[in-house]
């Protein structure tokens, strides 16, 4: 019996020890461990893809990690136009998913979110074939799909997109990203002009996509902060009534 009361003390005095707390780096480094891994995931795979291109064509490594201005040792305002162009590509796929995750918690509107992301998609694509010129060297070479499939191929899929979302889209200011085709259809129309270029037309070429680029990107940031406001709005409201 007096065995029984000591053992409960025992057994009192451990229940009442004071757990001490992990460090708070080490439970801010369990919360990021999924960032972290799709992150470095990532990173990984754009390098590995690197030192793929290496070893298969023999291309020098710092031609494949530098920026191309230091790689080919032209001026610093080299390829000015298309480096704004891509910029301003990415600025505006940026702004379409980030509005698109903040607007689908928006229970009033559910077309809208996926109107911006596909939006996003398709902004990504067309930058990446920008960027990468997909259409002139990688599709044509390596998979032998000639330049006018691909424009072929990228006009149905905004002929879909167009179909897909009409309506929200002529909710919005469309005479914007009607501007916006436009000007990229003049770039692309002195693209494939069949008479060599002067130096003149690359200007007009250049900057009608320039143009477009920019008409696209005010078109889905006047959407994405006049849509975020009202949102940020209607939340505010339906707290003050709760």
């Amino acid at each position: 019996m007096p065995g029984d009361v000591f053992e409960n003390i025992r057994t009192h005095k451990k229940s009442r020890r004071i757990v001490k707390p992990e460090p708070f780096w080490l439970y801010q480094l369990k919360k990021l461990v999924p960032t972290l891994f799709a992150v470095y995931l990532l990173t990984f795979s754009v390098l590995y893809i690197v030192v793929t291109i290496h070893q298969e064509t023999k291309t020098d490594i710092f031609i494949l990690t530098q920026g191309p201005i230091e790689a080919m040792g032209v001026p610093v305002y080299a390829g000015l136009l298309f480096n704004v162009g891509v910029l301003f590509w990415s600025f505006s796929a940026a702004i379409c998913f980030f509005c698109s995750a903040v607007l689908r918690k928006d229970i009033n509107n559910r077309e809208l979110p996926s109107f911006l992301l596909f939006s996003g998609i398709i902004t990504s694509v067309l930058m990446l074939d920008d960027l990468f010129l997909f259409r002139e060297s990688f599709y044509p070479i390596y998979l032998n799909v000639p330049e006018n499939a691909v424009y072929a191929a990228y006009g149905i899929m905004l002929l879909l997109y167009f179909i897909r979302f009409r309506t929200t889209i002529m909710d919005t200011d469309f005479l914007l990203l009607f501007f916006a085709l436009g000007f990229l259809g003049l770039s692309m129309t002195f693209a494939k002009w069949p008479v060599e270029l002067q130096a003149s037309q690359y200007l007009f070429k250049d900057g009608a996509k320039l143009f477009g680029i920019m008409t696209w990107f005010a078109y889905f940031t006047r959407i994405g902060l006049k849509q975020v406001k009202y949102a940020i709005l209607f939340r505010q409201q339906g707290l003050a009534n709760d």
